[in-house]
């Protein structure tokens, strides 16, 4: 092999070795990315019974027990209200009815908020931003009174 042949050989290595190591780059990228899909799959055959009836969970993506968690709401009924009976309806019925957490709607008091800003005054009302104390349901804490009729129900 001459001197030019054996330069045009390393050559090419050098370049199959960079498509080599980008390869493998994709390769461990796309591993990382589908790692969180693998291990998500495996929870959901594992997990997708409600630990409080011991049912298939509704949504078994969102954890989601529709009786459950609507139990839970009905009792919380008695906790809040918006000062107004059709708005309360409405929450109410959409807690009931919600397959998932992300089509629940809850009634927020004013002072469940902090750092309360006005950022835009417009014809039809004002616009502000704050930031919700307590945030969204994502759990329920069940706790049943000892020796007394009934359960508390907190969420976080």
């Amino acid at each position: 092999m001459d001197i030019f042949s054996a330069k045009i050989f390393r050559r090419c290595c050098k370049e199959k070795k960079r498509e080599l190591r980008g390869l493998r780059k994709a390769l461990l990228t796309l591993e990382y990315l589908l790692s969180p899909l693998v291990t998500t799959s495996e929870h959901f055959k594992s997990s997708n019974i409600c630990s409080e009836c011991n049912q298939e969970y509704t949504s078994v993506y969102y954890e989601w027990c529709k009786p459950c968690n609507s139990k839970h709401f009905q009792i919380d009924f008695y906790n809040w209200t918006s000062g107004n009976d059709k708005i309360d309806k409405l929450i109410q019925v959409a807690q009931l009815n919600a397959n998932g957490k992300w089509e629940v709607i809850e009634w927020i008091p004013f002072d469940r908020f902090k750092d309360v800003k006005q950022i835009g005054k417009g014809g039809f009302g004002t616009i502000h931003y704050a930031k919700w104390i307590d945030g969204v349901i994502r759990t329920w804490d069940i706790k049943i009174n000892n020796g007394k009729d009934g359960v508390d129900v907190m969420w976080h």
